[in-house]
């Protein structure tokens, strides 16, 4: 969806939107910029931290969101969330329903019981069938960010090692 402020500045976000009875507890800790766990309430939306700070917005401001279909409907923040990955929008099932009618879930979460390569060989499997858009996994980007880690390291001790040969 794309967020928007009161002023027009709009920013492209992912909304997540809770089935009624189902919780996101197993999947992502939604935290407070206070430091708290929090959890989704009917009252309002959650918002992403950065996207709240790239739009200029706080908690209790009111925002729009406007879906692929281009309708936009009103909402109050209700809290500001941490998030690290990206920007998101996460609400629940009732308050989607509000703003945008009819609730067509497009996306799965899921937490598999196997660990490391057969995470990654079922995602690899499940982004070939048919009818998948996409598919993350959580063990493939923790691989990304080590590997990204590791060659920010090697460049550090290269920097090191050159600095420590002119100065000697």
């Amino acid at each position: 969806v794309t967020l928007k402020n009161a002023d027009g500045q709009e920013e492209a976000v992912q909304l997540i939107a809770v089935p009624q009875g189902e919780s996101l507890e197993c999947y992502i800790t939604l935290e407070s910029t206070e430091g708290t766990q929090t959890g989704l309430s009917d009252g309002g939306i959650f918002v992403t931290q950065n996207a709240a700070q790239v739009l200029d917005f706080g908690a209790g401001d009111t925002v729009y969101l406007q879906n692929l279909q281009l309708t936009q409907a009103e909402a109050v923040v209700s809290e500001l969330v941490k998030n690290y990955l990206g920007n998101n929008v996460y609400m629940t099932q009732a308050v989607y329903e509000e703003l945008f009618g009819e609730f067509k879930p497009n996306g799965v979460l899921v937490k598999l019981s196997v660990s490391g390569e057969d995470q990654l060989a079922f995602a690899d499997e499940l982004a070939a069938r048919d009818g998948v858009v996409s598919c993350m996994s959580t063990e493939e980007m923790k691989e990304d960010f080590s590997a990204a880690f590791t060659l920010i390291n090697m460049v550090v001790y290269i920097i090191i090692l050159m600095a420590a040969g002119l100065a000697f």
